[in-house]
């Protein structure tokens, strides 16, 4: 297991322009991943539940699919998370920067280095 994974990171790391995973799948398996990427590309983190009714009614997709496109919804979900969390953060770090400003004591130079 792994082969795909494996065989698309040999690809990255090799000195090549261009990349072709037609190499690494079967023409099945490239028409499924072609799939995955038009249904992935339909559903908008602002718009999940819309769109995922949408992609469930166009793409006629397996099982194995649809627990794909859950990943991404869960994905999209802790992506949202984090970067709450770092918004968050960033404004406790502002606050307490904003409140260091008042307690350090800059000493005032007559000359340029002192």
């Amino acid at each position: 297991m792994g082969e795909l994974l494996d065989g698309f990171c040999k690809l990255i790391e090799a000195d090549e322009d261009v990349m072709s995973i037609a190499e690494l799948m079967t023409t099945e398996e490239i028409q499924q991943w072609e799939l995955l990427v038009k249904a992935f590309r339909d559903i908008n983190v602002t718009n999940i539940g819309k769109d995922l009714k949408k992609v469930s009614s166009f793409y006629n997709l397996e099982r194995w699919q649809e627990m794909a496109i859950l990943a991404l919804v869960k994905h999209f979900e802790l992506m949202i998370k984090t970067a709450q969390e770092d918004g968050q953060n960033l404004l406790q770090l502002k606050e307490s920067l904003k409140d260091m400003k008042h307690n350090i004591e800059v000493p005032s130079y007559d000359g340029m280095f002192g």
